[in-house]
């Protein structure tokens, strides 16, 4: 008994019987595992539907299920464990389930990996027998997390400018025309921004004062800026943005009072301006992104002409 002691995990356990799920809830909480017990596999469903990736309780996910496979209710076990992989596509690894029966023959067990389990535990229980099986499932799933979290994390890295971490220059090619194609987002406004004589900062203070700019600037946009808006380092000390739902006269609103907002930041002790190019396709929806940030680019020259720390649009 001791290897199986202290484990950690979140059970969904389906029994219509409510002897055995007192019995067996019992026995699981006993070795530190939580479990949430349910007598039908439509009320199981509708608790993995609500802490299902976006759901409303979706911090209370579950790590596996444990399900008798001959439930009195309109549903069967068979049919729960249908529903977990064809409907909410989750795979075994993703949310491995562990089926209890008391059905001996081997066409029976077939049909239980048919339909989708991981496992299964013959009744009557033998309580090291089950313990041993949600062991090894909790494995499973916690392999499973490690290797989506390493995915994820890797997917940011490739994804995000690594001094500012807002988005780089690649997310923006890869991504700007289908958030251009966008309907909620539309109109969408392009938003050039460059430190004005970046290049002097670097030269008498140094790159590292360079980098901490360019942090705090990255740090500022991401919090400044609107919902869903695209924050990208365009490259060097250029930063671009795409701003949804936003018409030429608010963006213009919007960029200058962002440009006053940077010159009052002093980062790294360093005064800094921007000279910010603005453009929209509110006039034109089918604008590329290319053809948009060409508009912003032209608007940003402008601005430099003009001096540089003001807004152009």
């Amino acid at each position: 008994m001791q290897r199986n002691s202290g484990l950690v995990g979140r059970i969904l356990y389906v029994e219509d019987s409510q002897l055995v799920a007192t019995v067996l809830t019992r026995l699981m909480e006993r070795h530190g595992l939580q479990v949430i017990h349910t007598a039908e596999a439509e009320q199981a469903l509708q608790l993995l539907q609500d802490t299902c990736s976006g759901g409303p309780r979706a911090t209370e996910s579950f790590d596996i299920v444990v399900t008798d496979f001959y439930l009195k209710g309109h549903l069967t076990g068979g049919d729960l464990l249908h529903a977990i992989r064809a409907r909410f596509h989750y795979s075994q690894q993703e949310m491995p389930v562990l089926v209890l029966t008391g059905a001996e023959a081997d066409e029976k067990q077939v049909d239980v990996f048919h339909a989708g389990a991981n496992d299964f535990v013959a009744k009557p229980i033998v309580e090291e027998v089950l313990m041993a099986r949600i062991r090894s499932l909790l494995l499973i799933k916690q392999q499973f997390a490690a290797l989506k979290r390493q995915s994820e994390a890797t997917h940011r890295l490739a994804i995000t400018d690594s001094l500012t971490g807002v988005y780089n220059r690649r997310y923006l090619l890869d991504h700007g025309e289908q958030f251009l194609a966008g309907r909620s987002n539309n109109p969408v406004a392009a938003v050039l921004l460059d430190i004005d004589h970046f290049k002097k900062i670097n030269d008498n203070l140094g790159h590292i004062t360079g980098d901490r700019v360019l942090q705090a600037l990255g740090d500022l946009l991401r919090e400044r800026s609107a919902e869903n808006t695209m924050v990208v380092r365009f490259g060097g000390e250029e930063f671009a943005l795409l701003v949804p739902r936003c018409s030429i006269n608010d963006g213009y609103q919007c960029a200058d009072s962002l440009r006053a907002e940077i010159e009052a930041l002093r980062p790294a002790g360093v005064s800094i301006t921007v000279s910010i190019g603005l453009a929209s396709n509110q006039l034109n929806p089918g604008m590329t992104l290319t053809q948009l940030l060409n508009h912003a680019d032209k608007a940003l020259y402008a601005a430099k002409a003009q001096g540089r720390n003001t807004v152009c649009a």
